[in-house]
């Protein structure tokens, strides 16, 4: 359906509005093995939704710097 914008506030607002637990963080395991386990890095999560792939991420690797950016007025409130 091309009437929906996922780009939306709107739409983001709707769906993670009806969302609870951990739901996102599927695709973030296939990323955790190529992070530097015991070195500090930093890591901007763009489009962060409920902020679980930055939790996942800062549990762990205690070094990292991680930050969440979400434009929705819902996301990192669930």
């Amino acid at each position: 359906n091309f009437s929906t914008n996922v780009n939306s506030k709107r739409y983001w607002n709707k769906k993670l509005s009806s969302k609870g637990g951990r739901w996102r963080v599927q695709p973030y395991h296939h990323i955790l093995k190529y992070l530097p386990k015991d070195e500090e890095f930093s890591v901007l999560d763009i489009g962060s939704a409920l902020g679980d792939g930055p939790i996942l991420i800062q549990e762990g690797f205690p070094k990292a710097r991680v930050s969440g950016l979400e434009f929705s007025d819902t996301g990192f409130e669930g």
